[in-house]
């Protein structure tokens, strides 16, 4: 979960585009991110 946290991370905030072409998928929502990384960082599970 922290791995797919960081990875959406990543890519929300790359300055240099996308890389790979990953089709139409939604790009996640903030608060979506936030939520990950606070579990993450809490060790906590929704």
């Amino acid at each position: 979960m922290a791995l797919d946290a960081r990875l959406e991370w990543s890519q929300m905030t790359n300055p240099f585009g996308k890389g790979k072409a990953q089709g139409a998928k939604p790009k996640p929502s903030a608060s979506a991110v936030a939520d990950k990384l606070r579990q993450a960082l809490t060790g906590r599970n929704a």
